[in-house]
C-alpha cells in the first residue's frame, strides 16, 4: 500500500505504470480518500487474522509474524 500526495502522485503513477507494463503479472488501482482510509484499517485486520489463525493451528503451521513496515517519507 502506498499512500501519496501531491506531486509524489504523478511520480508514483508513473513508476507503478511502467512497471506493471513490463511485468508478467500484478497491476494496482488508485483508491478514492474513502477507499484509503478503509484499506489501511483493514491492514491491521489482516495481521491480526494471521496471528489469529496461527494460535488455532499452532500443531499444523509454524510460526507467523505480522509485520507492518512505513518508510519514511523521503526514503529513496
Amino acid at each position: 500500500m502506498l499512500k501519496l500526495s501531491d506531486e509524489s502522485i504523478e511520480q508514483g503513477r508513473h513508476i507503478l505504470t511502467n512497471y506493471f507494463k513490463q511485468s508478467v503479472s500484478g497491476n494496482f488501482f488508485e483508491c478514492t480518500s474513502y477507499e484509503a482510509q478503509r484499506a489501511y484499517l483493514l491492514r491491521f485486520a489482516a495481521a491480526g487474522a494471521a496471528i489469529r489463525y496461527q494460535t488455532i493451528h499452532e500443531k499444523e503451521v509454524g510460526e507467523i509474524l505480522a509485520l507492518d513496515i512505513a518508510l519514511k517519507r523521503n526514503d529513496p
